[in-house]
């Protein structure tokens, strides 16, 4: 007997501009009895996923209403992921909040500069904070993070930060113009870094934490999505999914290396997860080698390795000062300097020079 293939879902581009006619799109939906996941808004779109593979998605009327200007039907279980639906990658804009100028205008993905994040190994998080956000901006650096933020329970201690050190963290990113990336793995603690963070980070163990993605698709800020050491990369494209379909299109991945048969216990940077990536999603892509190497003289090597395979951004652990780089994956000042220099040249050789308009605070 023959087996029907599946139905694709299909996804609606709304006019970003157009929020009024959305209840009218919704509505219409809603009529179709086929399940529609909430309207997702990213930077410079907005779209609303419709079906649930099975049932066949009767969409050319919608096509008429004003406020749809293109429906997209995706074949690939994470509809709202996948490069079918614009074709090319979008960028993320990292924005301050209204009053904070600082973080403004940086761009990922899409031709824009390749991004260095750069923060402290946790066994070191108890070190001068102010230092290592001006070393790291001297260096080129982007942004700086905090580590994961420890909430109002929890003292702070050598690998997470409180509501204090937050604090700190923030002054020390505006005094250097950096913007600021906390990682937050309990849900409950976002009321109290979003106002405060540019970036919220879900490491590689918090993937498939259902309930933090969730939240996480309820804030505005951008989500820096870590894959797990055990998933594949549709795994790592669905829990992206999650995010997207509870209302938060501004993701970016990132690549942090998989489990291998390697006794040394670390995970190993999957090099050739990066050009998937790209060929499957149109969000943007980072690296770490931080957690994925044995040494932190290693990690040029592996990020240089990232960058020209088309990753659009780092994320490294740096030393304070100019100590030298450690065991744990971390790499020193002078190392970062050497490393932003490198990158830049190997993106400009693989043809991903930035545009001019990428500097700015540019609309993707």
């Amino acid at each position: 007997m023959a087996v029907s293939s599946p139905e694709p879902v299909f996804v609606l581009l709304l006019d970003p501009t157009a929020t009024a006619g959305w209840e009218e799109v919704a509505e219409a939906v809603g009529r179709l009895n086929v399940g529609a996941r909430p309207v997702t808004i990213g930077d410079g779109w907005a779209a609303l996923s419709v079906g649930d593979g099975i049932r066949h998605v009767p969409v050319e009327h919608l096509r008429s209403l004003p406020s749809v200007e293109r429906i997209v039907g995706v074949p690939d279980p994470y509809c709202l992921a996948s490069r079918v639906v614009f074709g090319s990658d979008r960028a993320v804009s990292i924005r301050a909040e209204a009053g904070r100028s600082p973080g403004e205008g940086i761009v990922v993905g899409d031709g824009a500069p390749v991004l260095m994040l750069a923060g402290l190994p946790p066994v070191r998080r108890g070190t001068d904070v102010n230092r290592l956000a001006a070393a790291i901006r001297a260096a080129g650096a982007t942004g700086l993070h905090a580590g994961e933020f420890a909430g109002r329970s929890r003292a702070d201690g050598p690998s997470a930060i409180g509501p204090e050190g937050l604090r700190r963290a923030r002054r020390a990113a505006d005094a250097e113009g950096l913007f600021l990336s906390v990682e937050v793995s309990d849900p409950r603690e976002l009321e109290l870094v979003v106002p405060v963070a540019d970036v919220v980070q879900a490491a590689s163990r918090n993937m498939q934490d259902f309930s933090l993605l969730r939240e996480l698709g309820r804030i505005g800020l951008p989500v820096l999505l870590k894959r797990g050491a055990g998933a594949t990369v549709e795994e790592f494209l669905l829990a992206a999914e999650y995010v997207l379909t509870n209302g938060n299109g501004r993701v970016m991945l990132c690549e942090s290396g998989i489990r291998t048969f390697d006794p040394g216990g670390r995970p190993r940077f999957e090099i050739n997860a990066v050009p998937l990536l790209k060929r499957a999603t149109h969000l943007p892509i980072l690296a770490d080698p931080t957690q994925t190497v044995a040494s932190g003289r290693l990690v040029p090597a592996v990020a240089r390795a990232a960058v020209a395979a088309g990753a659009d951004g780092l994320v490294v652990a740096v030393t304070d000062g100019e100590q030298p780089a450690g065991e744990d994956g971390s790499i020193d000042v002078a190392t970062l300097r050497r490393l932003v220099l490198d990158v830049t040249a190997i993106a400009g050789a693989v043809g991903r020079a930035p545009r001019p308009e990428a500097n700015g605070s540019r609309s993707p």
